[in-house]
C-alpha cells in the first residue's frame, strides 16, 4: 500500500502493540504531536541477544547490517529517497517531496 509517506504496512502497529504488551518495547511521546516514538525496553535488549546468539550466524549478521543501514547509516529522508528513486510508484501520493 502507498501512503503519505510511500510503501507502509498498518499491520506494523499490531506488531508493535504485542511487542508493547510483552515489555518488549515502550511507547516514547513526540512533543505537540498525535503519533509516538517506540524503542526497545531491557528486556527487548535481552530478547535480542538471546535471539542473536540462537540465530545461524550468517542471518543474524546480515539482519544487523540491513538494520545499521536503516537507522544509522542514513537520514529518513535519505532514506525514502532511496526508495522512491528504486520504486518510483511508491512516491506518486507521496507528501514527500524529493
Amino acid at each position: 500500500m502507498t501512503y503519505n509517506w510511500g510503501p507502509y504496512s498498518f499491520e506494523i502497529y499490531d506488531d508493535l502493540e504485542l511487542l508493547h504488551g510483552n515489555g518488549l518495547v515502550e511507547r516514547v511521546p513526540v512533543p505537540v504531536k498525535s503519533w509516538s516514538k517506540y524503542r526497545r525496553t531491557a528486556a527487548g535488549d535481552e530478547r535480542v541477544r538471546i535471539l542473536n546468539s540462537r540465530a545461524y550466524n550468517k542471518v543474524a549478521k546480515y539482519l544487523n547490517i540491513v538494520k545499521d543501514a536503516v537507522t544509522k547509516e542514513q537520514t529518513f529522508n535519505s532514506l525514502l529517497r532511496k526508495i522512491y528513486r528504486a520504486y518510483p510508484e511508491c512516491a506518486t501520493k507521496s507528501l514527500f517531496r524529493w
